[in-house]
C-alpha cells in the first residue's frame, strides 16, 4: 500500500488566482481587507465598515477569510499552461478552477460540512451573477476558505444532520458581510478589466448590499490607499 501514501493537498491550480482578497471583519463590521491582481500585481486596501447600519453590529461575530478568484476567458489563463499544473489545454485548466472551487469555512480548525463542496454554492455567487454577468463572479470561480471560532460566533449552530448551519440572523449576517467584501474585489476587478475610455463614461458602480432597507454606516472610518508590489 506504499504507493497510496503521501501529502494530501489541494491542486496547484489554486495557487495561482488572477485575483486574492485577504481580510478580517471585527465585531462592529469593521472590514480590513487587501485586494491583490497576481498578474499585474496592483494591490489595493480597504478599511472601511461594510454591514449596512441597522442600529446594531453583526451578529455572527469576527471572521478573516482568503479567497481566490480567476478569469475564465481563454487570453487569462493561457499563461497558467506555462506552469506545471498537469493541464493539457485551456479546457483542461478550466475543469481544474471549477473542481476546485467553493467557499470551505473552518471552525477552530476544523472544516465545516458541506462548506466548500463544489456543489454547495452557500454564498449564492451563481444567483448574484444572473442579474450581472459582466461583473459578478460565478461559483466556479471561487475558491477559499473563510475562519470562525465557537467562543466569539456561538450563534452559528450546526444542523442536527451536520448538514451547514441552522437558518439564524448570525448566518444571514455573515453571509452578507462576506457577500459584501466579495462585492468591492468584483468593483475593484471590473474596473481594472474595462478600458479606460468605457470607464470615464460609465456611471458609477454600486455594490450589493444584504438588505433593501440597509443604509451605509454613518459612523467609523473609511480609507482606501493603492499601492504596487510583486506578487509572491
Amino acid at each position: 500500500m506504499d504507493h497510496h501514501t503521501g501529502f494530501v493537498g489541494a491542486s496547484e491550480a489554486l495557487a495561482h488566482p488572477h485575483y486574492r482578497l485577504i481580510g478580517t471583519i471585527d465585531e462592529s463590521g469593521l472590514a480590513d481587507l487587501t485586494m491583490t491582481n497576481l498578474t499585474s500585481g496592483q494591490s489595493e486596501t480597504l478599511n472601511r465598515y461594510l454591514f449596512p447600519s441597522h442600529g446594531r453590529a453583526p451578529k455572527c461575530g469576527r471572521l478573516k477569510f482568503d479567497l481566490h478568484t480567476w478569469d475564465l476567458d481563454s487570453a487569462s489563463f493561457k499563461e497558467m499552461l506555462n506552469i506545471d499544473l498537469g493541464a493539457r489545454n485551456i479546457t483542461e485548466v478550466r475543469k481544474l478552477i471549477k473542481d476546485n472551487s467553493g467557499v470551505a469555512l473552518y471552525r477552530d480548525g476544523f472544516r465545516v460540512q458541506p462548506f466548500g463542496e463544489v456543489d454547495f454554492d452557500w454564498r449564492g455567487f451563481d444567483l448574484r451573477r444572473v442579474n450581472n454577468p459582466t461583473m459578478r463572479f460565478s461559483n466556479n470561480q471561487v475558491a477559499g476558505f473563510v475562519y470562525i471560532s465557537a467562543d466569539g460566533d456561538p450563534g452559528l449552530r450546526d444542523r442536527s444532520h451536520r448538514g451547514g448551519f441552522i437558518d439564524s440572523l448570525e448566518y444571514e449576517d455573515l453571509k452578507g458581510v462576506l457577500t459584501q467584501a466579495v462585492s468591492r474585489l468584483e468593483t475593484w476587478r471590473y474596473g481594472l478589466r474595462r478600458p479606460k475610455r468605457e470607464s470615464r463614461e460609465s456611471d458609477p458602480i454600486t455594490v450589493d448590499t444584504p438588505s433593501r432597507t440597509s443604509r451605509s454606516r454613518p459612523s467609523g472610518t473609511s480609507s482606501t490607499r493603492s499601492t504596487r508590489k510583486t506578487p509572491s
